[in-house]
This record gives structure tokens, sequence and C-alpha cells, in this order.
């Protein structure tokens, strides 16, 4: 069972999460400055992860979409702690080729075209350009 704790640092709270493995080792992981009730969402959550892993059935859906809406900064702290797996960075490379693999419904012109516009993309943007640091002015250039 996970739970939090404050840490006080001149006026400011900072949050910490806090389990105990099966082997009785203590984990955990600072939160930083937020309101107990955030802390006590996530704090929740890693519950639910902590229970998927112990008991392995998968995470509950409530769960997922938070670890989907999670800041790389966040989620690079369950990963550091192994809640989680670490994120694979966004490159416009894999990215386009994970994509175009995955439209099984497209023809064969159809599949050309979108291989051709990948490769003016990552030649444009470069093969590991994040695919977060895209802004729809680089759109406009390219």
């Amino acid at each position: 069972m996970a739970s939090i704790s404050k840490d006080k640092r001149g006026n400011k709270t900072f949050y910490r999460v806090q389990w105990y493995d099966a082997a009785k080792k203590r984990h955990s992981f600072r939160i930083g400055s937020v309101s107990k009730a955030q802390a006590e969402t996530v704090c929740s959550h890693v519950e639910n992860i902590l229970h998927a892993k112990r008991s392995t059935l998968p995470i509950d859906r409530d769960t997922l979409r938070w670890l989907r809406g999670l800041p790389d900064d966040m989620a690079a702290k369950l990963a550091g702690v192994g809640l989680i797996e670490a994120r694979d960075p966004a490159g416009l490379s894999k990215f386009t080729e994970q994509l175009i693999a995955a439209r099984t419904d497209w023809q064969d012109s159809t599949r050309m075209k979108a291989e051709n516009s990948r490769r003016n993309l990552v030649e444009y943007f470069g093969a590991d350009r994040d695919m977060r640091t895209v802004t729809p002015g680089d759109c406009d250039d390219w």
C-alpha cells in the first residue's frame, strides 16, 4: 500500500509517495509542490499500478489514461523507481514508420505516397527530431 508524506522547505510543502515492495524494501519518489488532493490522486494511481504488478492483472483504464497524460518528467520519476517502462523519445522517423506500418487498410499507391511524404519529412526535419517540438509554423515552412 502506498502512502504520501510531506517535506517542508521554507514555506512550500512538497509531497512524496512511498511504498514497500515484496522484499520489505521502501521505495519513494517526490511529486513536488502540489495540493494534498493532487498528491492523493497520484498515490491512488501508484497503488493501482502496484496492485496490477503484484497480481499480474492489467492496469485499470483510469490509471492508464492518467499515465498517458503525464508530463515526461513525472513519467521519468515513475520509470526511475520501476513502476512503469521508460518512455521512448518520439523521434520523427520512428513515429512515421510505425504510423505507416499500422495502416493495413491502405492500397499500394496510398502507401507509396505516404512513404514519399515520410522520406521528405525526415529529410527536412531530421530522423531524431522530437515530434513534440514540431510546430504548425514548422509544417508551414516545410
